[in-house]
């Protein structure tokens, strides 16, 4: 048996795209969790970081403007 923790870190914040943040739910939705323990695998989904919302921040027009905010959460991770 595998011991798997999982934690969602929805952050969108380097992308040039939204929607890369709904990422941890997408996988909640398809049930990776209930499928991972099918298979006989202990695991434990540690919920996700809080990650700031993109509109809260002071941006400068560039992807870079949010690398503090970044750093935080990899720091937090």
């Amino acid at each position: 048996m595998t011991r798997i923790r999982t934690i969602g870190v929805p952050l969108d914040l380097g992308a040039s795209r939204r929607g890369v943040d709904m990422g941890p739910s997408a996988l909640r939705i398809a049930q990776l969790c209930e499928r991972l323990r099918a298979n006989g695998h202990d695991l434990e989904d540690s919920g996700n970081l809080a990650v700031a919302h993109r509109e809260d921040l002071t941006a400068r027009g560039r992807s870079t403007s949010y690398l503090s905010a970044i750093i935080d959460v990899c720091r937090e991770l």
